[in-house]
């Protein structure tokens, strides 16, 4: 017999709604999420499980340029694990981060180190998760992540219980910032602007073309805010690309 049941599927396809590219990618989104996840739900209720644990997103929590798709398809996830707890059915749905190494986020450098979570980490919350929660839908939320979501979305995910806060490995919450008066030319910061976005790319491209359009996912998109901040020792939103779509732009 089955006695648990763990959706970890998942289906990255980035595109903005403006010109579509949204609207082409969401089936694909959407099975993926969606439609196995609730074929497990509906073949199972028969079963006596012990547990039912969906891997969702924070992009549900917050959004992020580029994921309208992917933000509504884990939301729907969530709602599938909503609808089972209040027919009295075990369920909770875990809005993950990106985590190192692993996964959809295996690529990325160690810029991205303070906005994602450990594997060990993942271990230590599915471990409490299957031991007892009393919530539906909890929220992973790296701290490095406040430093790249609006003040106004912080301030609705810190004032709700269901937040699980995490610390970056070996970094104390007290760290000091890094801070910087190095003078830079305009001719520097486009140099290191281009380069960065090349290394991502890994291709040629326009400096008044849509990175976006270019190739450059949303994963990406974070870890290009996190180099630039870290290169320029600024704040940057994670809104960057969405709101400086180019190279020039930038």
């Amino acid at each position: 017999s089955i006695v648990g049941v763990v959706h970890a599927a998942g289906v990255l396809r980035d595109g903005l709604l403006r010109g579509g590219k949204a609207a082409k990618c969401l089936d694909d989104v959407f099975d993926a999420k969606v439609k196995s996840a609730n074929l497990l739900n509906v073949h199972t209720k028969d079963d006596q499980l012990e547990a039912f644990i969906c891997f969702s997103s924070v992009a549900a929590a917050f959004g992020n340029p580029g994921q309208s798709v992917y933000g509504a398809a884990n939301a729907s996830l969530d709602e599938i694990v909503r609808d089972r707890r209040s027919n009295a059915l075990c369920g909770v749905s875990v809005q993950w981060p990106s985590v190192m190494g692993v996964g959809m986020a295996a690529t990325l450098g160690v810029d991205m180190e303070e906005l994602s979570v450990s594997p060990s980490f993942v271990g230590d919350v599915l471990r409490s998760v299957l031991h007892s929660c009393d919530q539906e839908v909890l929220t992973v939320f790296p701290v490095g992540l406040l430093g790249v979501v609006s003040s106004q979305v912080a301030a609705q995910l810190t004032s709700v219980s269901k937040l699980l806060v995490s610390n970056p490995a070996n970094t104390p919450t007290n760290a000091p910032k890094k801070t910087s008066n190095v003078e830079i030319s305009m001719e520097d910061v486009y140099s290191i602007v281009r380069t960065t976005v090349t290394s991502l790319l890994d291709e040629d491209f326009p400096d008044d073309k849509s990175l976006m359009d270019s190739g450059l996912d949303s994963l990406e998109t974070t870890e290009l805010t996190s180099i630039l901040g870290n290169k320029f020792q600024i704040r940057l939103q994670g809104s960057l690309v969405f709101s400086y779509p180019t190279v020039n732009d930038i």
